[in-house]
């Protein structure tokens, strides 16, 4: 795994540092790529292909978004820095948006903010078709409404899964939504069905198998989200949302009596997450909300 960013209160501390976590041995390593790197950035967006870790856009220091992409080349471990060049129009510069490689090939980019509006667009860069350009996205179906620090998250059959986000009035959102391409090459959006336990932003969600986990995140205000409601499980196969003990969850959650540790330690945002077999590993993150 590899971390990117930090993050303060302000834009003054964001980086461009890079960071290997090793598993197997639990420990973190400094890295030093060649190449020209991007510049310190946060609420960006990250996706792996393959050996290479691919990033776009983000907001630096002085308050601007940017448009760029940048792969991280991981071959052999020697790790190197790219721009890489698009041909045409793109997604333009924006900030706290979502990213993930659907079905090992096109990396599809969603929402956020451009520094002027909360965005509901969607595109797709085919990583197999070279030159690299970006195809702005026309789905049918029920399109979300728009959003930004929503997750994006790819199933292995190839459906991305949007979860959550704040609108641009600040208030998080519940909902999620599956976007898939046909084999004509149509893309297609899908409300989920079930009901979610409760509207966040600022999380993260993983797939393990068929079942998207979303842990932590922010209500309006910026106040995190405590007790049950700080794991969540969608179960896509099934079309159900889960508790963290498997169990359909209410429109309103009940509280328990019964203090759970685990659960406290997930009253976070801004976190990250990923998962490697049948393994979530959560990193780094603010407690107790702002």
């Amino acid at each position: 795994m590899v971390g990117f960013w930090s993050w303060t209160e302000g834009l003054a501390g964001v980086t461009n540092t890079v960071h290997s976590y090793d598993v197997d041995k639990r420990r973190w390593t400094r890295l030093h790529p060649a190449g020209d790197p991007p510049s310190p950035r946060a609420a960006h967006s990250a996706a792996a292909v393959g050996t290479m870790v691919v990033f776009q856009g983000g907001i630096g220091p002085a308050g601007h978004s940017t448009d760029d992409l940048y792969v991280l080349d991981l071959t052999n471990d020697k790790f190197k820095w790219h721009r890489v060049v698009v041909q045409g129009a793109g997604p333009g510069p924006r900030y706290g948006h979502c990213m993930d490689l659907v079905a090992q090939r096109y990396l599809v980019s969603v929402s956020g903010n451009d520094g002027k509006r909360v965005l509901s667009d969607a595109w797709a860069l085919d990583t197999a078709q070279k030159p690299y350009k970006w195809q702005k996205l026309n789905p049918d179906g029920d399109r979300p409404s728009a959003r930004m620090y929503g997750t994006a998250s790819a199933r292995s059959d190839g459906m991305l899964l949007l979860c959550g986000g704040r609108d641009a009035s600040g208030t998080p959102l519940s909902d999620a939504y599956g976007l898939l391409m046909h084999t004509n090459g149509q893309w297609e959006w899908t409300l989920a069905p079930g009901i979610s336990p409760s509207p966040r932003y600022q999380h993260a969600a993983v797939f393990v198998g068929a079942r998207l986990h979303v842990t932590g995140g922010v209500l309006r205000g910026g106040r995190a989200i405590e007790g049950e409601g700080a794991i969540a499980v969608l179960d896509t196969a099934a079309g159900v949302w889960l508790d963290r003990n498997g169990i359909v969850t209410s429109r309103t959650l009940k509280s328990s009596n019964e203090h759970d540790a685990s659960s406290d330690l997930l009253r976070r945002c801004r976190h990250a997450a990923a998962s490697v077999g049948s393994q979530i590993y959560i990193y780094g993150g603010l407690r107790g909300g702002k």
